[in-house]
């Protein structure tokens, strides 16, 4: 079986872009009888896309202009084919998920019969978390022969899952040899399961600020701070984080309140030591009163944070003079999130965790952030000796709004083991929340996804 098309497009793109691999064509490999007209069609135009002008590119996405970089990568060839809309649905497949669903569509009415076309459908569809249609593409595939890349089988083994079917779930999990291909199944699975790329996330933000949005200001400079490419690699993006400065101080210009604060936050970021950092906040006033930190949630709590690391203030004192000012004075939006933060730390800090539920709760029910969830059932346990029932009223609550959170589903068939339960259906949908969740949690991939389906083996 022949290796086809390695990073011929996707270097072209990768970095405003991003694919879902370092393959155009992610089935990997053709069979025996070898490429069909339709791939060798694909890898002749590959050429044409690689022309594409990635500064260019970057900058329109970096501006907010995503359709403007979208439509300038189509212009790249004016007479389109199938292998036009396989490719494009393939470059576009993390930053606009529809068009590339769409490209996918028009390339499968031409070529319903090639592989690769197939499973760039099943993908979506599966990623559209619409199993019931993806699994007869993986079907067809895998009948015909053509596939052999041995991580697309987990992707088989969850819609088998889903299907009912536990019994052929865990052979193509089995199939997928997780010993020997680990890092790549990792991949896979971020392949359906994973976020869009940060570049689509940043540009949407960047068209918030221009309309003047204040709630999509910690959320440009802290996906900057954590720009997340996948979930392992995430790291600082000073590109993103200046052009982001750039695009606040145009909206909103240095003199007035917001830009004002941000002008503070950017010195007191700089500041190299605990002299200096005071000596800004003597100048600016922060920490005065209990009203006087910066307005802007996110910038506060960068405030609140440096100053801690710092040792310029003690939780002591925060929770003295400032906790009942930030927690009367939630944000109306989302911002409120990183005043919560703030208040979680100070309470925990200052070992006041019977005053933590109240927040945990506004973070859980609110907002529905599953950290703040998380915190409150731990509280929970606590009160509780550990010793929860089966159906327990707040842990179903919590499952019901995040059901494909795999710390409470973890907890639900923890729960059922110990109660002597029926425990199968507590497992399937373990293995199905960890599909998506394992990908939050930087130090586990899937290896616990792995010794679940060896415990589904024994429970068919």
């Amino acid at each position: 079986m022949n290796k086809i098309i390695t990073v011929l497009i996707i270097g072209t793109f990768l970095l405003v872009v991003g694919c879902k691999s370092t393959e155009v064509n992610r089935a990997g490999e053709h069979a025996s009888q070898g490429e069909s007209a339709f791939m060798n069609e694909v890898k002749t135009k590959a050429v044409v896309y690689s022309q594409v002008d990635n500064t260019k590119q970057e900058k329109l996405f970096l501006d907010g202009n995503s359709s403007s970089a979208i439509d300038e990568l189509k212009k790249q060839n004016k007479n389109h084919t199938a292998a036009d809309y396989f490719i494009l649905g393939n470059m576009l497949y993390r930053t606009d998920i529809e068009a590339s669903f769409n490209y996918h569509k028009m390339a499968y009415r031409e070529y319903p019969n090639e592989p690769s076309v197939q499973l760039e459908m099943a993908m979506q569809y599966h990623r559209e978390g619409d199993c019931k249609t993806a699994l007869p593409f993986y079907e067809k595939i895998i009948s015909s022969g053509s596939l052999s890349s041995k991580p697309k089988f987990v992707l088989v083994a969850h819609c088998y899952l889903k299907a009912g079917k536990y019994e052929k779930a865990v052979e193509y999990w089995q199939m997928s040899d997780f010993a020997n291909y680990h890092v790549s199944i990792d991949k896979t699975i971020h392949d359906v399961f994973g976020k869009t790329h940060p570049m689509s996330r940043y540009s949407k933000l960047a068209q918030r600020i221009k309309q003047g949005d204040e709630s999509a200001i910690g959320s440009i400079l802290e996906l900057s701070e954590r720009w997340d490419l996948d979930w392992w690699n995430i790291s600082f993006n000073e590109k993103a984080y200046s052009n982001a400065l750039s695009l606040i101080y145009e909206t909103w210009p240095a003199e007035s309140k917001v830009g004002q604060e941000l002008l503070h936050y950017e010195l007191m970021n700089s500041a190299s030591d605990l002299s200096e950092f005071k000596e800004y906040c003597d100048k600016f006033g922060y920490f005065s009163t209990a009203s006087s930190l910066p307005k802007n949630p996110y910038l506060m709590k960068k405030l609140v944070t440096s100053a801690l690391e710092l040792k310029y203030i003690t939780p002591e004192q925060l929770l003295d003079k400032h906790f009942d000012y930030i927690k009367n004075n939630l944000a109306p939006d989302e911002q409120a999130i990183y005043q919560l933060e703030v208040l979680a730390h100070i309470l925990v800090s200052t070992k006041n965790n019977d005053k933590l539920p109240e927040i945990d709760e506004i973070g859980w029910k609110k907002y529905k952030k599953v950290k703040f969830a998380k915190s409150f059932y731990i509280g929970h346990l606590i009160k509780n000796e550990n010793k929860i029932q089966f159906n327990d009223p707040v842990l179903e609550a919590m499952i019901n709004d995040f059901p494909k959170e795999p710390y409470f589903r973890v907890q639900q068939y923890a729960i059922a083991l110990k109660a002597n339960k029926q425990t199968k259906k507590q497992l399937v949908a373990l293995i199905d929340a960890e599909y998506y969740g394992l990908l939050s949690n930087r130090n586990q991939f899937a290896r616990s996804l792995n010794s679940f389906y060896h415990r589904l083996a024994t429970q068919y």
